[in-house]
């Protein structure tokens, strides 16, 4: 991996203690993961990933509200997230979208606070990380509408190998990024859509500390960055690329999508 440059669109380096997190990015980069996003999911995780951003040369950032924690938003916060939204490190704004799943927060509030930050992406014309779960035909319908005034683009984080979901992306010019669980035993229907996501529409990220690679599953606590490399390898063998060329392809995307 020594001459491959990955970057892992949406890690948590603010979800680990802060004294790990420059081992964390070192341990990275030594396995060729030299540029990461760590992602803002309340206003504090955002804060903290703004932080790490600044202090890190090719670690840039993301501010949201995770769809589980939109019951502690409240729209006096509004002006605070456009502020934190503005600094030059934050590529874009997310992880914000809806969680039918686990429900931690009302559908109704998940929908207006969904909403809202769709707007402070639109005003501040930065892309929007986007989060899912049992909520494809509501999500579509919001983004539809929102986005009809202006349309920065977006990243499908997380992808679960939901075609309507897909069609969406593709028609409306967002990418579609792939995590860890792409390389599960049961992860069939994620596998059987990689095929028909465009090369220039793909992106790979961790989501750590969370959906550790078949590779490392059982081996350490939790997902890291640097485990990124093992879905790289995943996909370049599933969809029979060279490794260097899904690289170039990758570094392109990234740098459309976030305007890095």
């Amino acid at each position: 991996m020594s001459d491959i440059f990955l970057t892992d669109t949406h890690c948590h380096l603010n979800y680990i203690p802060i004294e790990e997190v420059a081992d964390t990015i070192e341990r990275a980069k030594e396995n060729g993961v030299k540029r990461m996003i760590t992602i803002g999911t309340d206003y504090s995780k955002s804060v903290e990933a703004v932080n790490i951003a600044n202090k890190y040369d090719n670690i840039y950032a993301t501010v949201g509200v995770h769809p589980s924690d939109a019951k502690a938003y409240n729209s006096s916060m509004y002006d605070k997230f456009i502020k934190l939204a503005s600094n030059d490190k934050v590529v874009a704004v997310g992880e914000i979208g809806l969680d039918f799943f686990r429900d931690h927060s009302p559908r109704d509030i998940q929908e207006k606070v969904f909403t809202e930050f769709i707007n402070i992406s639109i005003d501040l014309s930065k892309p929007i990380v986007i989060h899912n779960r049992d909520s494809s035909d509501r999500m579509v319908d919001i983004l539809s509408s929102e986005l009809s005034r202006k349309n920065n683009g977006g990243i499908i984080h997380c992808y679960n190998g939901d075609k309507k979901v897909l069609d969406w992306a593709i028609s409306n010019e967002f990418y579609i990024s792939i995590a860890g669980n792409v390389t599960y035993k049961n992860a069939v229907e994620i596998r059987d859509m990689l095929t028909f996501i465009p090369l220039d529409r793909i992106l790979i990220e961790t989501d750590s500390p969370f959906l550790t690679p078949s590779a490392m599953r059982g081996k350490v606590k939790n997902n890291e960055p640097a485990f990124v490399k093992y879905t790289f390898s995943f996909i370049a063998d599933l969809l029979k690329i060279d490794e260097k060329e899904l690289a170039d392809i990758l570094d392109t995307n990234i740098k459309s999508v976030f305007n890095i």
